[in-house]
């Protein structure tokens, strides 16, 4: 099978979502032009929706060349797909988003984490994780930032009170 035929993403294509979105990459081996590195149209992101249409334009392209162990953020609404891949190689590039608190999950999966475990992160990692509110008041546990749960008194990101409340 054509590696090609095993991608998800269609190189035919670019998308871009969201501004509320940030994307993150990160290769688990080296991605090239040759074997479908992202691709990506710098400033799309200051286009009227208008503008994109039909197939991509390769020609306006720029290329995220990776080594494993490099990453790279796309804001979401840069038009971005991946890049035809011509090669026997295999690129997996492994992806996950994060967006504004309001825009979270159904579910919280960040739950699913053992307190055992999460409880010894950094503030700032427990906060992107999920134990953090959106301000005014997404995602608060009684009127509190989740991450108090945690045992921890800092308040990562200077969110200070809720409703009143200080977090500590």
């Amino acid at each position: 099978m054509a590696n090609a035929d095993a991608c998800r993403a269609s190189p035919a294509t670019l998308h871009g979502w969201s501004k509320t979105s940030l994307p993150k990459q990160d290769p688990e081996q080296k991605c090239t032009f040759e074997n479908g590195a992202t691709q990506t149209i710098v400033g799309s992101h200051l286009w009227p929706e208008a503008a994109i249409s039909g197939p991509a334009d390769r020609s306006l392209c720029s290329t995220a060349e990776m080594e494993k162990g490099d990453a790279v953020m796309i804001i979401g609404s840069v038009w971005h797909g991946a890049g035809a891949h011509i090669t026997d190689e295999r690129r997996n590039i492994f992806s996950s988003h994060m967006v504004r608190g309001s825009y979270r999950a159904d579910e919280n999966q960040y739950l699913a984490i053992p307190y055992e475990v999460i409880k010894d992160y950094d503030p700032e990692v427990q906060s992107l994780l999920g134990y953090s509110v959106s301000h005014p008041t997404c995602g608060h546990a009684d009127m509190k930032d989740p991450i108090v749960t945690l045992g921890s008194k800092e308040d990562p990101f200077g969110y200070g009170s809720i409703e009143g409340q200080v977090v500590a």
